[in-house]
């Protein structure tokens, strides 16, 4: 009978074998007898029983599996003075009701095996998540709250979001780049005064108060790069609309000053310095919305009417190719590198982001259609035609983690994090960045502890489905 029971039981991560196995028959000692699930048998309390109960932690151990019913504490804990134990509360008074303290598993000695395979936080992508910025950018809090006051901010909509909500998520990503503050507060309000593609504004660039009115809000060092951003040709900038329209990466390598052409009159000459800047910022912008289906281009303003409804499935635009010859083209006149594409040596090709883009999709969308093996080597294959997208290993771990090959799953996972953190922004925007970088630190933690977490002691931690509580802090705690 205890064989039989034992082998319905799954591991749990608060069942630390060798913890565990001999802390039973102590909590055990207390109970005169005691009903085994289903109520198929008693058990005269005794050597015999504590010896079955350390049998059948250790049969539940080996079996293992990612569940995460913690059956095996229920058998120990029941609360009988609550009803709800097989046998009826007179057989066992209240006095003698034993609560088994599961104490939360350590942190996994796997984690010793496979550092390389939790890469740390970097802080630039700390204060995206926390949304510190005063730590970086002393001010800017201040200045992120009076745009957020603006109506043209707060109620325009701007492609997948409100117009506020684009501008601070491009002043994020410049910031997860570790951009100077000059130009990730020019990200902040980059098309307050249009764009050469973008025809609303929210200042009047000819206007000399309106410029004033700009500068206070975001420092006299943003300003003037923010009217150059929406005044001057930038899609002539090192051949960016070239490539966009002929999906080419030839881009034209920026070799000193440039002559830019306003719409505000003249002709300018332009630092390669500022020019540098302004494609970062441009790509930081770009990659901000980069859905096939987007709000302003393709329902306000450009694109004929005949595209798809708004907003579409989500599914990513084809666009990282020209972004990353952009940023190879110009890294060598930026104060800071971003660290997108290999710090901006890597190459992709439209073709190969189109296919790796297609796999992707084709899992997301067709995952019942799939066998786990199909949807794998579609990522694999995926991963290696463009190997900068996180959210490809993302999926990929998950089909391993529940497969049980835990190993790779946490390589995986890792690997998207790295990933992640370079882009410092999502390409699948089904979640937000946030949600995908915690989810995939949760992922390492589950994959070391072989599919568990840590859980928190006392019978109190226990929900109404028999499943024992975990504490945030210590997940998060685990967290690479």
């Amino acid at each position: 009978c205890t064989v039989a029971t034992a082998a319905t039981m799954h591991r749990s991560d608060s069942c630390n074998l060798l913890q565990h196995a001999f802390r039973l028959p102590r909590a055990l000692k207390g109970l005169k007898k005691r009903s085994l699930p289903g109520g198929s048998c008693f058990l005269p309390m005794g050597r015999w029983t504590a010896g079955a109960a350390v049998a059948a932690c250790v049969l539940a151990g080996c079996r293992g599996g990612p569940l995460e019913a913690e059956r095996l504490h229920a058998w120990v804990t029941a609360s009988w003075t609550s009803g709800r134990g097989v046998v009826s509360n007179n057989e066992l008074p209240a006095a003698g009701a034993v609560a088994v303290e599961f104490v939360p598993a350590p942190k996994p000695l796997a984690k010793e095996l496979f550092d390389a395979d939790r890469p740390a936080m970097p802080e630039r992508i700390r204060t995206v998540l926390y949304r510190d910025w005063e730590r970086r950018d002393p001010g800017a809090t201040e200045a992120i709250r009076r745009i957020r006051s603006k109506p043209a901010f707060v109620e325009f909509p701007h492609a997948r979001d409100t117009f506020a909500n684009h501008l601070e998520s491009t002043y994020a990503i410049l910031q997860a780049w570790d951009q100077p503050p000059r130009v990730c507060r020019t990200g902040l309000v980059h098309t307050a005064y249009s764009g050469d593609l973008f025809s609303f504004f929210a200042f009047d660039a000819a206007l000399s108060s309106e410029r004033s009115r700009l500068a206070a809000l975001i420092g006299e060092e943003a300003e003037p790069l923010v009217h150059l951003f929406g005044t001057v040709a930038r899609h002539e900038f090192v051949g960016l609309g070239r490539m966009m329209a002929n999906r080419t990466i030839d881009a034209e390598d920026l070799a000193g000053p440039v002559l830019a052409r306003s719409r505000l009159g003249p002709d300018v000459e332009l630092d390669a310095t500022v020019v540098a800047e302004l494609i970062v910022i441009t790509l930081a912008d770009y990659l901000d919305q980069t859905l096939e289906v987007n709000g302003w281009r393709d329902h306000h303003m450009v694109d004929p009417l005949d595209t798809p409804l708004f907003p579409g499935a989500g599914r990513p635009e084809v666009c990282l190719f020209w972004m990353a010859a952009a940023c190879r083209a110009v890294k060598d006149f930026l104060e800071v590198v971003p660290p997108i594409f290999d710090s901006c040596t890597a190459t992709l090709t439209s073709r190969d982001e189109e296919r790796a883009r297609d796999l992707y999709w084709a899992v997301v969308q067709n995952r019942t259609e799939l066998s786990d093996a199909q949807a794998g080597a579609m990522l694999t294959e995926a991963a290696a035609l463009n190997p900068h997208i996180g959210e490809v290993d993302a999926l990929a771990a998950q089909l391993h983690f529940r497969n049980q090959r835990f190993r790779k799953a946490k390589r995986l996972a890792a690997s998207a994090l790295r990933k992640l953190y370079a882009m410092g922004a999502t390409w699948d925007k089904r979640l937000s960045y946030e949600a995908w970088v915690g989810f995939c630190r949760l992922l390492v933690v589950r994959s070391e502890a072989g599919g568990g977490l840590p859980r928190a002691p006392g019978a109190h931690n226990v929900n109404d489905l028999g499943a024992r509580l975990v504490p945030i802090d210590m997940a998060v705690e685990l967290m690479p």
